[in-house]
């Protein structure tokens, strides 16, 4: 059966009008169901008869049931994935914890390289004359601080990242301390290089040595200031040491003289010269020819009279033939 309802307009009575009708097909609702069933090639008809309110309550549980049923698998899948979750993290961390252990073996090796490392910087400084790095100012480090962040709750990777930042402080330690005996070694090679260290002739023989002896024209027990290096007349004499030539003349007791000036208070002196092969205010490296053997001055036979001074102040010239000439060429 079929209603139709009408659009009303808003007035008393058509409304009372509509809830009558509303009523009245309620009402027309049966209260209980015949469903008639007839297997087929059966003379015989089966009928089950259901009560509204009977249908109503199962159709409330099935609802009921389906969606404990779909709650249920939610719930059975959400812990299936947090569980598959739980074990991959767990998966994650152990690898971490081996990759942490790894790396503190590894970082353990590195600090006792740096402790052979510092040993050896210590000696450098110690043989250049610089002052030690003590332990204290090796642990203290230079610049930067140990870094406050943490990793979570595991202690192993926090004294990891701890041990990193000291290493890290070490050396950059390391690397200034290098930076200067760099700089010591450079200005040391800057000494030797200026430093007298050959003879001033090839050949000859010494004669005389540095310290007192009796003078051979007077007899008087006298300082001798230098080294005589007895050799024929003519032979050539070399700077002992890059310099510039401070002082080319002719003086009473030394005859013809030529002084050079070396850096870092280093002088030589070259007396009782035949002639001169360099000038005042010439430069001059090491091995150049700056004059000849003679028997000029105060000279008992022909020699070549020479004196190396440090700050003015004559010093043995023994303890600066490192080398022969012919060596120091090669």
């Amino acid at each position: 059966m079929g209603y139709k309802i009408s659009c009303l307009k808003t007035k008393g009575g058509e409304l009372k009008e509509l809830l009558s009708q509303g009523i009245q097909i309620l009402t027309t609702i049966p209260k209980r169901f015949r469903i008639m069933v007839m297997p087929e090639g059966s003379a015989h008809m089966k009928q089950f008869t259901f009560r509204m309110k009977h249908l109503a309550l199962g159709a409330i549980g099935g609802s009921i049931f389906f969606a404990l049923v779909i709650a249920l698998s939610a719930y059975l899948l959400g812990t299936w994935v947090a569980e598959r979750r739980i074990a991959s993290v767990m998966q994650e961390q152990h690898q971490l914890q081996s990759q942490v252990v790894t790396l503190s073996q590894r970082l353990s090796n590195l600090k006792q390289k740096l402790t052979d490392l510092a040993h050896t910087d210590n000696l450098l400084r110690q043989g250049l004359g610089l002052p030690i790095v003590n332990e204290e100012a090796r642990s203290a480090g230079v610049g930067g601080v140990v870094s406050s962040e943490k990793n979570g709750n595991d202690p192993n990777a926090d004294a990891l990242a701890e041990d990193i930042a000291e290493l890290e402080r070490e050396i950059a330690l390391q690397k200034e301390s290098f930076t200067e005996i760099q700089v010591g070694i450079q200005h040391q090679a800057e000494i030797v290089t200026h430093t007298p260290s050959i003879r001033p002739i090839s050949g000859g023989y010494i004669g005389s040595g540095y310290g007192y002896r009796n003078d051979p024209f007077t007899g008087k027990r006298k300082e001798h200031e230098g080294l005589d290096i007895n050799a024929p007349i003519g032979t050539p004499i070399y700077a002992t040491a890059p310099g510039v030539v401070k002082v080319a003349r002719y003086l009473t007791a030394y005859g013809n003289v030529l002084v050079i000036d070396h850096i870092y208070g280093y002088q030589t002196v070259y007396a009782h010269m035949n002639n001169f092969a360099a000038r005042v205010g010439d430069k001059v490296k090491r091995g150049d020819i700056i004059g000849y053997v003679g028997r000029t001055g105060r000279a008992s036979g022909p020699h070549v009279h020479y004196e190396v001074r440090l700050h003015t102040r004559p010093i043995d010239p023994m303890d600066f033939l490192f080398d022969t000439f012919a060596e120091a060429k090669r």
